[in-house]
């Protein structure tokens, strides 16, 4: 990991570098060998799903094409590709081909809740989180910031760890009724 992308408190704050801003109805491929962004001809999974907040990846763990980690960051910001925003862990979506979803919120949604994590998201930014990914395959759900950042800690050790310990925050085995 190259220190001077991370953020000083990483893995609880980090980089997130946006690849898909707040409502592009196409993704964006990024192209490194340029550093540009291409808008592509495929409509967005997280538009379709109607979720307002950007997607991308954690600055310093890789970057597309390559092996990267990605980020959804919940933002009412208006970023655009390539922009980097400081943003705070607060959970992570495990999903079962490997390909997880490291979730952060920025610093102004940040200031609306009591500690970055899933279960302190409010009603709608949650329901609108969970609609990203409505069916969960065995093993598949939201884990809370805890398990973000441990998952962070070792992302370099390991391309797809094996799912947490502990129940999922949203998901099956969970306590809540968010299934």
């Amino acid at each position: 990991m190259d220190s001077t992308t991370h953020a000083l408190d990483f893995p609880a704050l980090l980089w997130a570098v946006v690849e898909q801003p707040p409502g592009a109805r196409y993704p964006f491929d990024y192209r490194p060998e340029d550093g540009a962004f291409r808008e592509t001809r495929s409509v967005s999974l997280f538009y379709d799903r109607g979720f307002s907040g950007a997607y991308g990846w954690v600055d310093g763990l890789g970057h597309p094409p390559g092996r990267h980690c990605d980020v959804i960051l919940l933002t009412q910001q208006s970023p655009r590709p390539g922009d980097r925003m400081l943003a705070h862990t607060c959970g992570i979506f495990y999903r079962s081909d490997g390909d997880h979803k490291v979730v952060a919120l920025d610093d102004a949604l940040r200031a609306t809740v009591a500690h970055p994590d899933l279960d302190e998201l409010d009603a709608t930014m949650a329901a609108e989180l969970r609609a990203c990914y409505p069916r969960l395959d065995p093993g598949e759900g939201w884990w809370d910031a805890t398990e973000a950042r441990v998952y962070l800690r070792r992302w370099d050790m390991a391309p797809a760890l094996a799912c947490p310990r502990r129940a999922p925050v949203w998901g099956p085995g969970s306590e809540g009724a968010h299934d």
